[in-house]
């Protein structure tokens, strides 16, 4: 009871903010349209269309994908120092994708970007952890989610990264 409630409550809010994305997504494109460069829009258009994709049966990762890559393309190619903060988070959304699309040797090298810049970054060493293992790089894989622990140990990643390891260790 208690459950379904839930359920249906995340879907009228999902449903209000797939109508405020589906009026937001042409005026983003039209502004990319008319400034290619323009590194808002494309941040904005990555993060609504990987936002959808949460929701079963919604997957619109190839479209977050496209506007992410090109977002960091802008922020690489531009040579501002403010971008870091930027570069570590596309790097992770980017990798995070790959990893869900099962794209793993994709994943980790994006995800290697991002952690070397932002070593204490638990989500990027948490997919890191799961990339490592989905390749079959066990020690690898043990060492990240290990990590991931030492982090953030209340975190729903270093509870996850612990399941993780019992299963490693059977």
């Amino acid at each position: 009871e208690y459950y379904n409630k839930n359920i249906l409550k995340a879907y009228s809010l999902y449903r209000k903010a797939n109508k405020i994305a589906e009026q937001v997504i042409p005026q983003y494109e039209k502004i990319i349209e008319d400034n290619p460069e323009d590194l808002n829009s494309h941040l904005r258009l990555g993060y609504i269309y990987e936002t959808r994709s949460i929701v079963p049966f919604v997957n619109e990762l190839d479209e977050a994908l496209k506007y992410y890559l090109k977002a960091l393309d802008l922020t690489t190619s531009s040579s501002s120092a403010g971008n870091t903060g930027i570069i570590i988070y596309l790097n992770t959304r980017v990798g995070c994708i790959y990893f869900n699309e099962k794209n793993y040797s994709q994943a980790i090298e994006y995800l290697e970007m991002a952690e070397k810049a932002s070593p204490q970054n638990v989500e990027t060493v948490y997919y890191l952890g799961l990339s490592y293992d989905k390749i079959g790089e066990i020690e690898k894989a043990r060492e990240f989610l290990s990590r991931v622990i030492e982090l953030a140990p209340q975190s729903e990643f270093a509870q996850e990264a612990e399941k993780k390891l019992k299963k490693m260790d059977k």
